[in-house]
């Protein structure tokens, strides 16, 4: 009986998805513009279409119906979603670009860890994040202080660096207190 019954069931609806599809142009640096927000695709995308799927957290990118990437969505005005492994091919031809760049300045930990351990080797620095650019921002930060905590040398420079950074601070502080005990007479 159950034969019957089989033959008699409607067919299974298709999946649904609650997004809004859109078309984006990939602008000169690599970054499309959905609600006001720019997000990053890879470089080699400059100047083609790319079909976005825009979700309440996420925003889905793809290239002929090839998944490009993935960004959380942002709220407010104006903000970017940068993905560093986007740009290593420039960042491999221009390794001190790094240090300025925004695709590592959005990511602040990722920052943190370039600023203290690889500032004298950013090649190494990106050459590690090639490598590794299949795991996400977690594991490639644990990687790269694990390597970093494993140098048997101790970079001397930067630790210079940071004393003159708190001494700069220090000076600034009492010069802005000495000005204000010197004008509130």
């Amino acid at each position: 009986m159950i034969e019957e019954e089989k033959k008699k069931l409607l067919n299974l609806r298709p999946s649904y998805e609650l997004a809004s599809i859109s078309e984006h142009k990939v602008d000169k640096y690599s970054l499309i513009q959905v609600d006001r927000n720019k997000y990053s695709v890879p470089e080699y995308m400059v100047g083609r279409k790319v079909l976005v799927r825009k979700y309440a957290r996420e925003v889905k990118i793809y290239v002929n119906e090839k998944l490009l990437a993935i960004h959380k969505r942002k709220d407010g005005p104006n903000e970017y979603s940068i993905d560093i492994t986007h740009y290593l091919d420039s960042l491999a031809r221009k390794p001190g670009a790094i240090r300025n760049s925004l695709a590592l300045k959005s990511h602040p930990d990722l920052k943190a860890i370039f600023d203290k351990y690889f500032t004298s080797n950013p090649k190494k620095f990106i050459s590690l994040i090639e490598d590794n650019k299949d795991k996400d921002m977690d594991q490639l930060l644990g990687l790269l202080k694990s390597y970093a905590n494993s140098k048997d040398e101790i970079d001397v420079i930067d630790i210079v660096k940071v004393d003159n950074d708190i001494e700069i601070k220090a000076r600034k502080i009492v010069a802005s207190y000495d000005s204000l005990c010197i004008g509130g007479k």
